[in-house]
């Protein structure tokens, strides 16, 4: 039976007991609301009691475990931040003669607001990773050859060489440069600015798989020929296939 292929949540609830870290669902925003807890204990103007240093760490502990159980650790944070709050730096004249529900509540109001805001912060940095790593690396473009089944041999920059063989793709040149020798890895890159001699470069090793980024002369050149027809283009990266 190939597991692999049912529809399942599993890998979902896997990762929910995943360690808490940065790149858990909610990790970052554990370790933001654990850090302003630590900053606001240490800035307590009375030394801080043992009972609340024990109960302080154990509670990060126990959400460090897993990513499911930061969330309640999250909650048990509220009552440890809110008595760190009385005799700190960050209470005013107002705070002191509030009752200890009504602390309780400004707590807990401050934690779901770090929470909440490291969550959408999280989220950004995520998307501008995904999105710097596809400006990067022609991702969509293996997939569709990939799903289209799509071969030939291939001519490729230094920059996409190592992501393309881990794809288990044969790459035209990669970032061991000192395998392929100084004078074929300025032929290539020569060769993808269109200079003088492109064309014998290419005659000499004779690809006909050319994946490149949009800003690459080659591409231009290349479509000129009535050899070379475009398989892929996105908005970084295309793929021409050519005879």
């Amino acid at each position: 039976i190939k597991i692999s292929h049912l529809q399942s949540t599993a890998p979902g609830a896997i990762r929910e007991w995943d360690s808490t870290s940065l790149t858990t669902d909610h990790g970052f925003s554990f370790i933001a609301i654990v850090l302003l807890v630590f900053a606001t204990i240490a800035l307590k103007k009375e030394r801080p009691t043992v009972q609340m240093v024990l109960a302080f760490l154990s509670t990060v502990y126990f959400g460090l475990q897993a990513d499911r159980q930061s969330l309640l650790a999250l909650i048990a944070l509220v009552p440890i931040f809110g008595q760190a709050l009385m005799g700190s730096w960050f209470e005013s004249e107002i705070d002191r003669n509030l009752n200890a529900v009504v602390k309780l509540w400004k707590a807990g109001v401050i934690i779901l607001f770090v929470g909440c805001g490291a969550m959408l912060l999280h989220s950004a940095s995520i998307r501008y990773i995904e999105d710097s790593f596809e400006r990067m690396y022609p991702k969509k473009l293996l997939d569709y050859l990939d799903k289209n089944h799509i071969e030939g041999k291939l001519f490729n920059s230094v920059e996409h060489g190592g992501y393309i063989a881990s794809r288990g793709r044969l790459v035209f040149l990669d970032g061991r440069l000192d395998l392929y020798g100084d004078p074929f890895f300025y032929g290539t890159g020569l060769t993808i600015r269109g200079e003088a001699g492109w064309r014998e470069f290419l005659a000499k090793y004779k690809p006909d798989l050319f994946i490149l980024d949009n800003k690459n002369v080659l591409i231009e050149l290349l479509m000129k020929s009535d050899k070379c027809q475009s398989l892929y283009s996105d908005q970084y990266h295309s793929a021409l296939k050519c005879v």
